[in-house]
């Protein structure tokens, strides 16, 4: 019953924030640059939107590496060219998997946030890693610690981009790629194509610098790889009714 309430009342002050988020939106001039989106894209989650917009803001990366691209490109974009006109220069990594979708994103960026973004295509690469076992870490205070010297492992097949395991983003925003774009990932038992985990952060991470922060739209179970398999000290926050996730290394 008080899980229920809870629930509730996570699912009102949501409510609440989508519409203050989308009002934001709108008085920045951002929403105005959806206009010209591809008709087959998803509809905005302006609480994501205003969300990666504010840590842009407050975070002014030099680098930004975004996994998956629509309004989230434009509406970072736009965040770096506020930024850049106060003196903080930045630009956007943009990797899709699928040059058609790569190329649909671009058509509906505005001229002036073009010369933020990036957009390259790379075809993933299948791993099989020695992961460490889900439950083999704790949260404490949301600051998460590897709490065993020598923690169980087991074996998971990854994605990796070969061509970004050697960049050292500011920031990572991680909604990306889609399924159907990875080859050969899919569940053994169904057939059915999943969502791939990228473990690209564990070949960047000791190139990260202290509040390096990584935003994940969904993807519990990126989550929870990365949770158990990053070495450094990050703090979480796990917005449940918004499904999203945003770590931040702390050293």
């Amino acid at each position: 019953m008080l899980r229920t309430i809870i629930r509730k009342i996570e699912s009102f002050r949501h409510g609440i924030y989508c519409r203050k988020s989308k009002e934001v939106l709108e008085r920045v001039g951002i929403t105005k640059n959806f206009a010209n989106r591809d008709s087959s894209a998803l509809p905005p989650k302006y609480d994501d939107l205003h969300t990666l917009y504010a840590l842009v803001k407050e975070t002014r990366p030099k680098l930004i590496l975004e996994y998956g691209s629509g309004v989230s490109t434009i509406t970072m974009a736009h965040a770096l060219m506020e930024n850049a006109r106060q003196g903080w220069e930045g630009k956007i990594l943009s990797i899709e998997s699928d040059s058609k979708w790569a190329n649909h994103t671009m058509a509906g960026v505005p001229s002036a946030l073009k010369p933020f973004i990036d957009m390259q295509v790379h075809t993933p690469e299948l791993r099989l890693f020695a992961a460490v076992a889900f439950g083999q870490k704790e949260f404490k205070r949301g600051v998460w610690f590897r709490d065993q010297k020598r923690p169980a492992t087991i074996p998971m097949m990854c994605i990796v981009y070969p061509a970004l395991l050697d960049i050292a983003p500011d920031m990572v925003y991680l909604d990306g790629p889609d399924p159907r774009h990875v080859r050969g990932y899919s569940d053994c038992r169904t057939g059915e194509t999943n969502r791939a985990i990228v473990a690209d952060m564990l070949f960047q991470e000791q190139k990260l610098r202290p509040g390096f922060v990584l935003a994940v739209d969904g993807r519990n179970t990126n989550c929870a790889f990365l949770h158990n398999n990053l070495t450094a000290r990050y703090s979480a926050e796990k917005r449940e009714a918004q499904k999203f996730t945003i770590f931040k290394k702390l050293s």
